[in-house]
C-alpha cells in the first residue's frame, strides 16, 4: 500500500485551488459591482447606455457568480448542475413574465 503525502491525505492541494478559484470569484464581483455603481453614480452615458451598461455588467457578474461558486461549467460531471439552473430560469421567467402580463392587462381593462 502506497502513502501519499499529507497535502492530499488532508486534502488542502483540492482547498487551496477552490479557494483561489473563490478569492478570484470574489474580486471580480467587486471589481464589477464597483463598475456598475461608478457608472450610475456618475452618469458618464446617456440613459439608454446607462441601462445597457450596468445590465451588460450584471449579467457578466452572474456569469462569473456560475462559475466560481456554483461550479456551473459544460463538463460531463457539471451537466445535471446547468440542465436545474436552465430549468429554474425557464420557471422563474414564466412566473414573472406572467405576473406582468396579469399586471399590465388589468391596468389596461381598469383604465377603461
Amino acid at each position: 500500500m502506497s502513502h501519499k503525502n499529507n497535502e492530499q491525505d488532508l486534502g488542502l492541494g483540492n482547498f487551496s485551488s477552490r479557494l483561489k478559484t473563490y478569492v478570484m470569484g470574489y474580486i471580480g464581483c467587486i471589481i464589477l459591482t464597483l463598475a456598475a455603481f461608478f457608472i450610475a453614480r456618475h452618469s458618464l452615458n446617456t440613459q439608454i447606455a446607462l441601462v445597457i451598461s450596468v445590465v451588460a455588467l450584471a449579467i457578466i457578474q452572474l456569469f462569473v457568480q456560475l462559475k466560481c461558486f456554483l461550479h456551473v461549467g459544460f463538463q460531463s460531471g457539471s451537466r445535471w448542475n446547468l440542465s436545474t439552473l436552465i430549468f429554474t430560469a425557464i420557471i422563474i421567467i414564466a412566473l414573472v413574465g406572467g405576473s406582468l402580463w396579469i399586471m399590465f392587462s388589468l391596468d389596461t381593462m381598469m383604465s377603461f
